[in-house]
């Protein structure tokens, strides 16, 4: 089993899912604006056989008034 493009996957899936570092809100400078919340920005999957399809959902919150619209998402 080779072991090292499924380490390479994982590594990208989660980075992919990194939004922000640590759970935190970021409050609008103005009122009436969206406010972003990320609960979970990184997830660690178990080992897993080569061929095996992983998935995780990453929840992001609007706790602001208006719409939260994400234009894109980027690895780093």
């Amino acid at each position: 089993m080779n072991i090292k493009p499924l380490q390479v996957f994982v590594g990208f899936l989660c980075m992919t899912a990194i939004l922000v570092n640590g759970s935190k809100s970021f409050p609008a400078s103005s009122e009436g604006a969206p406010i972003i919340h990320v609960r979970e920005t990184t997830h660690a999957f178990s080992p897993v056989f080569e061929g095996e399809k992983l998935s995780h959902t990453f929840t992001v919150l609007n706790q602001g008034t208006i719409d939260l619209n994400i234009k894109r998402v980027t690895t780093s």
